[in-house]
């Protein structure tokens, strides 16, 4: 039918008003709807036509535009940062559109306007999904490998492996049971217990650890040493952390850590020895996870934060931490033995609306 007609079907049917271009009213319109929003119906026949179709209120304009037919929008983006605003909202402009962000959240938009009706709808989204914040808990602990049999535990890397997967209440407490007799009887401590609270889709990171001072040199044509400055190296535990929502439940884990220690010198130079782990992980919420664990002897960077034998031979064992010096003692039968460990890393995710529920 010509647009003249179709345009006042929809009139009479939807209560509003319809003002075409000059030129437009003998233009054929062919459309098969059903179940579709007013505003969609003339958008799908003015794309039919090639025109655009602008709306204010009740009334509807179907023509093309003209270089000066931009419209201005301004609108409240809380959701993310400047730049990644602007990069999505640059999805939904026209060629001639453009938008600025600014630190605060405001944002101006210029473009025609079907595309600022578009840009509307996606920051409204926005403004309404739900926003999660997260707890991310670790435990790094380092047990003593020929003490775990006397608790129950496999002496390999691998204890506890099926609680990895915990999926209930009672596991996860069994596992922390286990975990806290070890500590207890002296066979186990705790290395570290970073807790990260960060915002869903966000990167956070905790470090603790020392800087140790290396002494640049320069040697003159004369032979002559001298100290120019000082570069340092950086030792301790650095996490860092990313989290995203799957839903159902779930969610994605990306963990960068790593533990490293000064372990002795070669002159004024420091040996720095240490373990690393990177991966990226899909998890249940409110589980615990054995995520990784590895062997190791004496010598590397944890074992030397955590057990040593005393001169003595008696089996006093020393835990250096930032603050003290704490002393355990195993027992004799025990400290005889060659000491290796077991470095394992515990995770439990938790949401901040879960917990307070």
């Amino acid at each position: 039918m010509p647009l003249s007609t179709f345009s006042s079907i929809l009139a009479r049917q939807a209560g509003i008003s319809v003002v075409t271009e000059a030129g437009l009213a003998n233009a054929m319109v062919s459309l098969t709807v059903n179940d579709l929003p007013i505003d969609e119906v003339i958008t799908a026949a003015a794309k039919q036509l090639g025109v655009i179709a602008t709306r204010n209120g009740n009334l509807f304009y179907l023509g093309a535009l003209n270089d000066n037919d931009n419209a201005l929008f301004i609108g409240y983006c809380p959701r993310l940062n400047s730049n990644a605003a602007d990069k999505a909202i640059g999805t939904i402009l026209t060629t001639k559109g453009k938008s600025h962000t600014f630190d605060d959240g405001l944002i101006i938009v210029n473009d025609v306007p079907q595309a600022l009706q578009k840009v509307e709808q996606f920051l409204s989204v926005l403004q309404n999904a739900r926003a999660d914040s997260w707890i991310v808990q670790y435990q790094i602990i380092l047990f003593r490998q020929d003490a775990m049999r006397d608790l129950g535990m496999s002496a390999g890397a691998t204890f506890n492996i099926a609680a990895a997967n915990a999926n209930s209440a009672e596991a996860h407490y069994k596992v922390q049971a286990a975990i806290d007799r070890a500590v207890s009887n002296g066979y186990a401590t705790i290395l570290t217990q970073p807790l990260i609270v960060l915002e869903n889709g966000s990167t956070a990171s905790i470090k603790d650890g020392d800087r140790t001072p290396l002494p640049m040199k320069t040697v003159t044509d004369a032979g002559t040493v001298t100290t120019t400055g000082v570069q340092y190296q950086e030792t301790g535990t650095l996490v860092t952390t990313t989290i995203m929502d799957m839903g159902q439940g779930s969610a994605r884990l990306t963990t960068d850590l790593s533990i490293t220690a000064v372990t002795g010198y070669v002159e004024e130079y420091p040996i720095v020895k240490g373990q690393s782990v990177n991966y990226t992980a899909a998890i249940d919420v409110n589980k615990t996870y054995l995520i990784a664990a590895m062997e190791q002897d004496e010598n590397s960077a944890s074992a030397d934060k955590s057990f040593h034998l005393g001169a003595d031979g008696t089996g006093a064992a020393i835990l250096k931490t930032a603050n003290a010096n704490l002393s355990v003692n195993f027992a004799s039968n025990q400290a005889k033995k060659s000491m290796k460990n077991v470095m394992q890393v515990w995770v439990r995710v938790y949401r901040i609306a879960d917990m307070v529920q």
